[in-house]
């Protein structure tokens, strides 16, 4: 579960950077005028904004999942030495 929360928010990273692509894209022309302006600052701010928090909370489930993990492992292994 934590390498899928791990490559989800790479996924999430690798989407932004393609926003900003298109928002590049825009702006050298290829959708003039106002509409390309909103376009291009929507996909910088509002968008990308919230594709970076999503990112950011898929990092924090990550560390979580992989913290909880580890402390499961360590009660399995003091629980098995009582048994010794």
């Amino acid at each position: 579960m934590a390498d899928a929360l791990a490559q989800s928010a790479n996924y999430l990273c690798d989407i932004e950077k393609k926003l900003r692509k298109i928002a590049d894209i825009i702006d050298d022309g290829a959708l003039v005028n106002r509409a390309g302006q909103q376009w291009s600052e929507a996909l910088r701010g509002q968008v990308s904004n919230s594709v970076i928090y999503g990112q950011s909370l898929l990092e924090e489930l990550t560390k979580d999942v992989r913290g909880a993990l580890g402390d499961i492992e360590g009660a399995d292994t003091e629980g098995a030495g009582k048994f010794d």
